[in-house]
């Protein structure tokens, strides 16, 4: 995401080390990916190609109307 210039940040958490992250966010399966935006989460159900997820996270973050 830095490469287009994004200020989005990805986190990569194992919730089976972090099980305290995991049970907080209600991570039931792997892999999970959450998106947050101010404070509000979403979860991801897309494909899970890097073209995928960015394409998903621009559609959330970018301009309402283009």
């Amino acid at each position: 995401m830095a490469s287009e210039g994004s200020e989005i940040k990805l986190v990569k958490v194992d919730a089976t080390e972090n099980a305290e992250l995991g049970t907080r966010f209600g991570v039931s399966g792997y892999p999970s990916l959450k998106f947050f935006i101010d404070g509000k989460e979403s979860e991801y159900k897309g494909g899970r190609t890097q073209s995928e997820i960015v394409n998903w996270l621009n559609k959330r973050t970018g301009p309402a109307v283009q």
